[in-house]
C-alpha cells in the first residue's frame, strides 16, 4: 500500500499528497478485506500472511498528460493506450489533459475506453 501510495505521490504534479493519503488508505483497506476473507491460517499467530500482489506496487493513475501539448494519431495511441488493455490492469483513473486525438487516434481509443 506504501508503494502505491507513494508511486503517486512521485508521479504527481504540484500536488500536496492529498490524493495519495487517500489511495495509501484505499490500498490498505483492500489489503485487510483479502486478510479477513481469507480467515486465519495455520500459522496466523507464527507468521505474518503477506499477499502475492502486496509486494508489487500497482499503478491506479493512467497518465499520458506529461510534456508539452499534442495532437496523437491512431499509430501513437495505439503504443500509448496499450497499457490499457493488458488484462490485469489496475488503472483506476485515466488522465488526457494536454494531449488532442484526431480522428484515427479517437477509434483507437474508443474500444479500450
Amino acid at each position: 500500500a506504501f508503494a502505491t501510495a507513494n508511486l503517486h505521490y512521485e508521479n504527481e504534479p504540484d500536488g500536496d499528497g492529498g490524493s495519495a493519503v487517500q489511495l495509501y488508505a484505499k490500498e490498505c483497506s483492500k489489503l485487510l478485506l483479502e486478510v479477513l476473507k481469507r480467515g486465519p491460517g495455520k500459522n496466523s499467530d507464527k507468521e505474518a500472511v503477506i499477499s502475492d500482489d502486496a509486494a508489487v506496487p500497482r499503478e491506479s493513475v493512467f497518465d499520458i498528460s506529461k510534456g508539452q501539448r499534442a495532437f496523437i494519431e491512431a499509430e501513437e495511441a495505439h503504443e500509448l493506450l496499450s497499457p490499457l488493455k493488458e488484462p490485469g490492469n489496475s488503472f483506476t483513473k485515466i488522465c488526457f489533459s494536454n494531449r488532442s486525438f484526431g480522428e484515427g487516434a479517437a477509434e483507437v481509443a474508443k474500444p479500450i475506453l
